[in-house]
């Protein structure tokens, strides 16, 4: 009984509290009801002379609460419907996945019973451990909504929480994908796959602006950001702190990883050809990298065994040498011949002389594989006439014994000498004898001596059977290529040159200019790493070879390069522009199943004078380098097509396939399957699909990315046969991710200081960041209609009922 009126009594109260009056000059009406009142009592006082004292306040009571209800009526009482909207407190989670989270650390797995034990653990752990092994995300939605990003060398949206529990259910709307009286639902996040290291790049300061702009406003109660503090390329991480503190954004950094100094031996780079001739020595090029091992000594070993052989490979060569102090490179360069064909494993093995704990012992070891071929590389040597870089070129695939030379010289006739192991008087008039080349070097050839037929036979050898062709400008026949209008029956072989040939040579401003200077090869990121163009076994010092070389007086021009194409070298002379306005003088392409390599100069032969072996390395790698799909493709049915041999690790594989049926036509099918094993043997699962190109027939297309640093093999099962298109590939770990493993611990305490954040190591993140993001919400009341309290019947029935009471007692009394 006394709960029930207390409940009543509060529920009074309460209706009282929220009750409002709508009339704005509310004192003049209760003074009229005042002065009315003292009306009716004077009034009553003289008509009630006659009945007694009872009935007078009986018929004064009622005329007083007929006045009191119109004095309410006239005040006009409401209760406001207004609701309490809470805009809730939100804070974002910025984690770290490049591949310098998979690095290993040590930690103490136990500091309690086992203080001196120590693990290595890889950071992505520790992450995941703090994310999903703890209660940090539910004591966060305790309070806030969550987001959670990761970056790398892009901020990703990953996931998006909502607070939980929803207070005020009944008059609070926190999320709009929430209703009323809800309860946010626990979410269900795999962590491992969101967090598994993949970026082969940290752009960090990018990722914070980016999460700055997306989550800054009043109730942004902080921004977390999870990662090591290492930085290395794109905005400056300070840049990003200052905008960051312009926004009042608190930035909350949780540091992981060791913040002591590394010790780790590495195999940085593997430079060796891909595919050599037997009895030709070939040389394998190791840099060696060492991070606080300045002074001691190294060990680098060499050793080798056929692919697929049982047992440890053979020690070839070793080397022991003490790192620099500088913490820079050191390269050793190792000497092979080899005596038997097939394929084989190469391993360089780096170690101290003596032990110690290193943070990452993988990369003491790489593996390289080298196709050794018997086979010669057949070359058939077009020339539109005897120009001095044919003359040279001829002599020294001549004098090569992996390279079996046939020479065509357009302006010769029956009769001359030409030092070749057959000389040819037209071009290859069956497919059977022009498909029996792996080469053709075309130094600025007549096209129009080739007849039709043998031009769709020319165009078929590159595209459908991988042929590689080398192709010269020159001044005499290249200008007619380069006019040929589209209805011509040779402008088909425009679509061979990697670059838009210009057609105005003789009218170009440049035409009646002299020539009197050698300008050097301005070499293209990729120019500089393309191990064809190598002029020594030190990429460095090959660099400086060519900065060495004087260059030629003249190149051809060109308008760019075609889609596709990769430039490997710009011609330097101002007169020709600037940037890649400049002409073109080296690029390549692949046409079909097929490459071609365009040389835009025919004075190559001026190399000679820097190193006369110089010359001779440049025109065999690149007669190699073109040839070797036809050397590796293995099955006249098919062949894989990559952009490289070594992958950064983390990158996506893209893969083309030209597949022919048992008919040798073009397969027609929607995919085919390509199996990837990884360095341990394993097949990815699903198989990797090779879609269908509906404009190509026989050509799919597919990829698969690459997480383990090692040897991928990738094979295709040819339809109706039992044969395979095999093809391999090297995944290195980037070095852009390993030049700085140690955490930034100065970077991440002042971007929490400068911030008004806070810097938590890993360990105490859990337990304390929950404590330092405070509630942000902000409530507003939103007002709606009111709901009048005296616009109702019941209110015009008491009315009525209260005056028909006064009628009936003076009618009664005879007052009326």
């Amino acid at each position: 009984m006394n709960e029930s009126l207390l409940n009543w009594f509060n529920q009074a109260t309460n209706y009282w509290n929220r009750l409002e009056f709508g009339r704005e000059n509310k004192f003049a009406w209760v003074a009229a009801f005042v002065a009315a009142l003292l009306i009716a009592v004077w009034i009553y006082r003289r008509d009630a002379l006659e009945v007694g004292r009872i009935t007078k306040i009986w018929l004064m009571a009622l005329r007083l609460s007929v006045l009191a209800i119109l004095l309410v009526i006239a005040l006009q009482p409401e209760i406001p419907d207004n609701k309490m909207l809470v805009n809730p407190s939100h804070v974002a989670v910025v984690i770290d996945t490049s591949l310098s989270m998979s690095i290993p650390d040590k930690v103490v797995p136990d500091p309690v019973t086992a203080p001196t034990t120590t693990v290595r653990r890889p950071r992505e752990e520790l992450v995941n451990e703090l994310f999903a092994n703890s209660d940090l995300i539910e004591d966060l939605r305790a309070k806030h909504d969550l987001t959670i990003y990761t970056f790398d060398s892009k901020l990703t949206e990953q996931q998006r929480l909502a607070r939980i529990p929803v207070t005020q259910p009944d008059t609070t709307v926190t999320d709009p994908t929430i209703g009323e009286g809800e309860v946010a639902e626990p979410v269900s996040i795999d962590w491992p796959a969101i967090l598994k290291p993949r970026g082969l790049e940290t752009r960090m300061g990018e990722a914070l602006l980016e999460a700055v702009r997306r989550e800054a406003g009043p109730t942004l109660s902080g921004l977390v950001i999870v990662t090591d503090g290492v930085s290395n390329t794109g905005v400056e991480p300070p840049n990003a702190i200052k905008s960051a503190a312009a926004a009042e954004v608190k930035l909350f950094s949780i540091g992981v990883g060791s913040t002591e100094k590394p010790v780790n031996l590495q195999v940085a780079d593997v430079q060796s050809p891909t595919t050599v001739h037997v009895r030709d020595g070939f040389s394998i090029t190791a840099h060696i990298r060492g991070e606080g091992l300045d002074g001691k000594d190294v060990r680098v070993e060499l050793l080798s065994k056929p692919e697929g052989a049982e047992g440890d490979p053979v020690l070839v060569e070793e080397y022991v040498q003490p790192l620099p102090e500088n913490g820079q490179p050191i390269t050793f360069t190792f000497n092979y011949t080899p005596s038997d064909s097939g394929r084989r494993e190469f391993f360089i093995r780096a170690r101290p002389v003596e032990p110690v704990e290193e943070i990452i012992a993988e990369d003491n070891e790489s593996k390289v594989t080298v196709e050794i071929n018997e086979r010669k590389v057949k070359v058939l040597l077009a020339a539109g006439g005897p120009m001095r870089d044919y003359r040279f070129v001829r002599n020294l695939l001549f004098r090569d014994s992996s390279i079996d030379l046939h020479v065509w010289l357009q302006t010769g006739e029956v009769g001359i000498s030409q030092e070749s192991d057959e000389l040819l008087f037209q071009f290859p008039e069956t497919r059977e004898a022009l498909f029996a080349y792996d080469v053709i070097i075309a130094f600025d050839p007549d096209w129009s001596k080739i007849p039709p037929p043998q031009i769709d036979n020319l165009m078929d050898w590159v595209f459908e059977h991988a042929g590689g062709l080398m192709i010269v400008a020159g001044e005499v026949y290249t200008p007619a290529v380069a006019s040929l209008e589209s209805d011509d029956p040779l402008a088909k072989l425009k679509d061979l040159y990697p670059v838009e040939l210009e057609p105005r040579v003789f009218n170009s401003p440049l035409a009646g200019e002299e020539f009197t200077q050698a300008w050097p090869l301005s070499f293209t990121p990729e120019g500089l790493s393309a191990g064809f163009l190598q002029l020594d076994d030190n990429p460095a010092s090959s660099a400086n070879l060519w900065n060495e070389f004087p260059g030629v007086f003249r190149t051809y021009m060109t308008r760019g390069p075609k889609a596709g194409a990769t430039v490997f070298a710009y011609f330097s002379d101002p007169r020709y522009g600037e940037g890649n306005d400049r002409p073109i003088l080296l690029a390549s392409q692949f046409y079909g199943a097929g490459r071609v390599l365009y040389l835009g100069s025919p004075e190559m032969w001026r190399l000679r004078a820097s190193d006369e072996d110089f010359y001779e390395r440049f025109w065999v790698q690149a007669v190699r380098e073109v040839g070797q799909g036809r050397l590796l493709r293995g099955t006249t049915r098919g062949v894989l097509l990559l952009e490289r041999d070594r992958y950064p690790l983390g990158s996506t594989v893209q893969v083309s396939a030209r597949v022919l049926d048992a008919q040798l036509n073009k397969l027609t099918a929607d995919s085919v399957a390509l199996e990837v094993f990884d360095p341990d043997g394993k097949p990815l699962t699903p198989v990797v699909r090779l879609n269908g190109e509906p404009s190509l027939p026989g050509y799919f297309k597919g990829g698969f990315p690459v997480t383990r640093a090692g040897t991928y093999r990738m094979e295709l099962q040819v339809p109706e046969s039992k044969e395979q298109i095999v093809k391999r590939i090297e995944v290195k770990f980037p070095n852009l991710e390993r030049q700085r493993p140690q955490q930034d611990v100065q970077l991440l305490r002042s971007m929490a200081r400068d911030t008004g954040g806070e810097y938590l190591p890993i360990a105490e993140a859990a337990e304390q960041l929950p404590q330092l993001l405070k509630d942000q919400s902000i409530t507003t009341v939103q007002t709606g209609f009111p709901d009048p309290q005296w616009d109702e019947a019941w209110v015009m029935y008491l009315l009525v009922g209260l005056l028909g009471l006064e009628w009936l007692t003076r009618k009664l009394f005879k007052l009326a």
